[in-house]
């Protein structure tokens, strides 16, 4: 299958002063984000959690940095995250002079998924799987603080949904409607649907996309709910406390330290 063109336009989405703002820089260990060149390409694998509880944009921009080959392969096995340092990581992957590769060998959910999108040919292993839905958010305050986090949740899904439906073909409606029904998508499904552009056979990571943590969404497949091992859940800056030893200013501490964090 011929390689897709690269979406010309970046992905713009206002948020308030501060909620994009993320200075930390995070060391990872292992293979859960690591970059490689050789032989004229240069490997990133991006097996964590987007934002500040793994791989933030500003690692990631700092890494793409230091890239000078003229091919970039992104591997992806990743539940999502921060749904503005997706957009950041996708943006910042657009505007690179390197051709993009992407393929998904575990999973792209969320955040994951948008990035994938940035790929001018997207590959997935045919154990791997896809997922698209509405961006999730907390909010602590009065009837108008509500209406405007609302309102910012659903200018960020307009353009998530512009941007898939821009690389796979679908119809605007219709993506809407799949993110509205966290729509999960097999290997086949992602293919069939423009997700991906091809299947590659990958034995390397065949339990990868079950070493995340995904009880918060709803519509998990039973082939994942069934291997999946329980890892770590990201946690706020503030932690929260078991609720027989908490009051309520302890709840609402715990609570902004996520107000300003939305999540795809």
């Amino acid at each position: 299958m011929a390689a897709r063109a690269k979406a010309v336009r970046p992905l713009k989405i206002s948020a308030r002063a501060g909620e994009t703002d993320r200075d930390e820089i995070f060391s990872k260990n292992g293979a859960a984000f690591s970059v490689q060149a050789r032989a004229g390409v240069t490997e990133i694998t991006l097996y964590d959690e987007i934002g500040r509880w793994g791989v933030s944009a500003k690692m990631f921009r700092a890494a793409l940095e230091s890239i000078e080959t003229d091919e970039i392969v992104l591997n992806i096995n990743s539940p999502g995250g921060d749904v503005f340092d997706g957009v950041a990581i996708y943006n910042d992957l657009l505007a690179h002079k390197a051709s993009v590769v992407v393929r998904v060998t575990g999973l792209a959910a969320s955040a994951a998924s948008l990035i994938a999108m940035a790929g001018d040919e997207i590959e997935i292993a045919e154990n791997a799987f896809f997922m698209i839905h509405n961006a999730w958010s907390i909010a602590v305050g009065d009837a108008r603080e509500m209406t405007a986090r609302a309102k910012l949740l659903k200018t960020i899904d307009g353009k998530l949904a512009d941007t898939y439906a821009s690389r796979t073909g679908q119809e605007i409606p219709t993506i809407k409607q799949q993110m509205d029904d966290e729509t999960w998508l097999t290997a086949e499904d992602a293919v069939e649907l423009g997700f991906a552009d091809r299947l590659i056979d990958n034995d390397t990571e065949a339990e990868a996309k079950a070493s995340f943590d995904l009880a918060p969404f709803k519509n998990v497949p039973r082939a994942l709910k069934a291997t999946r091992r329980k890892t770590r859940s990201p946690k706020p800056d503030a932690p929260l406390v078991p609720a027989a030893q908490t009051d309520f200013s302890s709840l609402v501490a715990a609570l902004n330290a996520l107000h300003g964090t939305i999540a795809a």
